[in-house]
């Protein structure tokens, strides 16, 4: 049976959640797919973009993607193609409750598009409503042309003008 690119990358979601609940235990609060998934748009050269909320974490990205990669990485790899599916780069993003609700750039797209396939006391949820409520108060939009996206924070900012989101 042929499935989509697209279905791949979705059923690849939920192994990677039951894998993530297997191995980081009460340490994983969430899990949210965004990019081109969550968008419905993948392809065969896509990755898989999703974001972890869990507590407690090591400091730092290189300390967090080598826990990642020893707890699950070659796991889901021996799982996903062992299991005959094409292979599939995972791009995880980690962060814990705390640095969510503080905000990032990556929050303003999961504000239009994300699949928050687990959000235990509502952390991902929290930090995204407040994203948006920022954007909001800026008068943000996001402007879309040629198939590229791109956010325009404050439409009526003047040169020279002191601006914090």
């Amino acid at each position: 049976m042929i499935i989509s690119a697209q279905c791949a990358r979705e059923e690849a979601a939920r192994v990677l959640l039951e894998m993530l609940a297997e191995k980081y235990g009460r340490r994983l609060l969430g899990m949210a797919v965004f990019g081109s998934t969550a968008r419905g748009v993948a392809t065969e050269a896509s990755d898989l973009d999703f974001l972890i909320c869990a507590t407690p974490l090591p400091q730092g990205r290189y300390q967090r993607v080598t826990e990642f990669d020893e707890l699950i990485e070659w796991a889901f790899r021996d799982q996903w193609e062992g299991a005959g599916n094409a292979p599939i780069d995972l791009s995880p993003v980690i962060r814990t409750p705390e640095e969510l609700l503080a905000g990032s750039p990556l929050l303003f797209d999961l504000t239009v598009r994300v699949w928050i396939l687990r959000d235990d006391g509502g952390a991902i949820a929290r930090a995204l409503d407040r994203m948006r409520t920022r954007l909001d108060r800026a008068g943000a939009r996001r402007l879309t042309r040629g198939g590229l996206s791109w956010w325009d924070l404050k439409p009526d900012f003047r040169p020279g003008e002191s601006y914090s989101l």
